[in-house]
């Protein structure tokens, strides 16, 4: 094992599984030694370890996904050399081109409106987008208030030193809030502008390979019809 798999982090031994969390037991190797032995749950609610750290978003815990902890791994790898596509986690079900046109399209034939099928699907996840951001802007107003309490308290003649320094602190959590609610709105936005597009690239690519269907068929009975009037006429001249 030390030989063959020094450079190894994960060794999976699975046939035919989805998921490696299918598995009884997974062994955890860093460095060609054991770091891990467990079942996959226990391993992920551990919180810690090799792991937990591999673990994509969607097997991570509740803090994990807050504070994006579940791509720490991945980043420290790419700060070690470039990434491959290997590396990368396979992409989600429901982002996949696939799946959001079957249940794109069928909403907009319903209501033949690109806007309001954006809105029926996407509506209430664009309204959250928008509250993280309202929100983000409240944050960042804040600063400035705290800044001028604080000042105001420095210069006036009774300092109170516990007001000034929970100001302080306040001011530390809402801006680490600040940074977080960024994060996952940003990232929201982005995941939906990505099924959005996907959604009208594949109803546009369907709506040209019908029409350029349509236009080559009709060429075909042109070109029949021509051959066929020119085969009576000489037909008819012999």
């Amino acid at each position: 094992i030390r030989t063959e798999f020094a450079s190894s982090t994960v060794l999976t031994i699975a046939h035919r599984l989805d998921t490696v969390l299918d598995c009884d037991r997974i062994l955890v190797f860093d460095q060609g030694r054991l770091a891990q032995c467990d079942e996959p749950k226990e391993l992920i609610n551990a919180g810690e370890g090799i792991f937990f750290e591999l673990c994509s978003e969607e097997d991570a815990g509740l803090l994990s996904r807050i504070t994006f902890g579940w791509a720490n791994a991945l980043l420290r790898q790419g700060h070690e050399r470039q990434l491959d596509p290997e590396d990368l986690w396979p992409l989600e079900p429901d982002s996949t081109c696939k799946n959001v046109s079957s249940v794109f399209e069928p909403k907009y034939k319903k209501s033949h409106s690109i806007v309001r099928t954006i809105m029926s699907l996407y509506g209430w996840r664009l309204l959250f987008v928008g509250i993280l951001q309202a929100l983000t802007l409240g944050c960042t107003l804040y600063g400035p208030v705290v800044l001028k309490e604080i000042l105001t308290e420095v210069e006036g003649n009774h300092f109170d030193m516990n007001l000034v320094l929970g100001y302080v602190i306040s001011l530390f959590v809402v801006k680490a809030l600040q940074a977080v609610i960024t994060a996952h709105a940003n990232l929201e936005n982005q995941i939906i502008t990505i099924k959005i597009t996907s959604a009208l690239q594949h109803l546009l690519f369907q709506k040209a390979l019908v029409y350029i269907y349509t236009k080559l068929y009709e060429s075909s009975l042109v070109n029949l019809t021509i051959v066929r009037n020119t085969m009576l006429y000489w037909k008819h001249v012999h």
